[in-house]
């Protein structure tokens, strides 16, 4: 993943996702390309916006407090909120609740630009252990290191969800 497209995957991911290449793998009983390989990751961290779909996301910091407003549609449903916390990953998580999303904890966050240049795209990975004490890796990617975070943070939420 790294050399071939740019994803410097967090160490304790790459078990999680050698699970999801070894199942494509018995799937199609034959070797897997690379570009296969990048398509199933694609597919089960990125692409995912079921059961959560993030529809809106805005930051604004007072006084090292920071604000977010956002929509999220869940289960059918759009629900707004306003939450607060020490970042924006604090702040959505804090108001993500209110939209009736199972309890986590968060574990583990990293990120690292795909690309060289302004105009490279930003990768985050987010570790969470669901409720019922189960470890998933969500990423994202975005322009906006801010927004691909909240990203990674969905899909982790979503994988938990779909395990279920």
């Amino acid at each position: 993943m790294e050399k071939d497209f740019g994803f410097d995957l967090p160490k304790a991911m790459h078990k999680e996702f050698g699970r999801v290449i070894n199942d494509l793998a018995d799937e199609l009983k034959a070797e897997i390309t690379p570009d296969q390989i990048h398509e199933a990751f694609l597919r089960e961290y990125i692409t995912r916006d079921e059961p959560v779909k993030l529809e809106h996301f805005r930051t604004t910091e007072r006084n090292s407090q920071v604000k977010c407003d956002a929509t999220v549609r869940y289960e059918g449903k759009v629900h707004k909120f306003i939450g607060s916390g020490n970042g924006p990953i604090d702040a959505f998580v804090n108001g993500l609740g209110s939209a009736g999303v199972p309890a986590f904890e968060l574990l583990f966050y990293s990120e690292h630009s795909l690309g060289k240049g302004a105009e490279a795209r930003a990768v985050a990975y987010i570790q969470i252990k669901s409720g019922r004490g189960v470890t998933f890796f969500g990423a994202g990617i975005d322009t906006s290191i801010e927004l691909a975070s909240i990203k990674a943070l969905v899909s982790a939420i979503n994988r938990s969800l779909a395990k279920h």
